[in-house]
């Protein structure tokens, strides 16, 4: 009756990119519900050279490999990835164990740019000790209604949004996984949910 924390890269990115994993996301893991869906965003130092996604993006293309971009785990990974290779342009990435120290760096100078989940950066950006370039959804973002997307600046056509879920292993008893799935759905639709998941950015 252990329930497990979904995420892309565990259930999608993971078997893609990892030779010899140790499970098999499409047998071994039931999926119940998704219980989130938020926005990335690429941030700076508050008071770094870079002011735009496009900065960013014209000096990692006057500099390949010259600016660097801190991420965490497959996910973030592959969004930048995606952002550079229609672009044409080359950052210099650097990884990550978890979203904290890459910030960090981010605030030290240490890291030019980050690729980090919005919900974290927020207070960071609210306090002004760093910038926020762009967010990755496809329309801005309500707490940042002056940020625009990537979409709109230099990438058409681009997100990448972070969710996270709920699972059971793949055997575990059909009714069992109904009702837990049921008591997710109701506890995501109450008023209660709603106004925690929109204070959360």
């Amino acid at each position: 009756h252990s329930i497990l924390m979904l995420s892309p890269s565990s259930v999608v990115i993971n078997p893609v990119v990892q030779k010899d994993l140790p499970y098999d996301a499409q047998k071994d893991i039931r999926p119940l519900a998704t219980i989130t869906r938020s926005f990335a965003v690429y941030v700076t130092r508050a008071d770094g050279p870079l002011t735009s996604m496009k900065d960013a993006v014209d000096a990692a293309r006057a500099r390949p490999g010259g600016v660097s971009m801190s991420n965490y785990g497959h996910h973030y990974r592959l969004g930048a990835i995606s952002l550079e290779r229609p672009l044409n342009v080359k950052f210099n990435h650097v990884a990550y164990k978890g979203a904290a120290q890459a910030i960090n760096d981010v605030v030290g100078g240490t890291i030019d740019v980050a690729l980090t989940d919005l919900t974290g950066a927020l207070p960071l950006i609210d306090s002004g000790k760093i910038r926020a370039l762009a967010v990755t959804g496809r329309a801005r973002h309500p707490r940042l209604p002056n940020v625009p997307t990537v979409a709109e600046t230099v990438l058409p056509g681009y997100d990448l949004y972070v969710w996270i879920g709920f699972g059971v292993h793949g055997k575990t008893p059909e009714p069992i996984a109904r009702k837990l799935e049921a008591a997710l759905v109701q506890a995501i639709k109450s008023p209660e949910y709603a106004k925690y998941n929109a204070e959360q950015g």
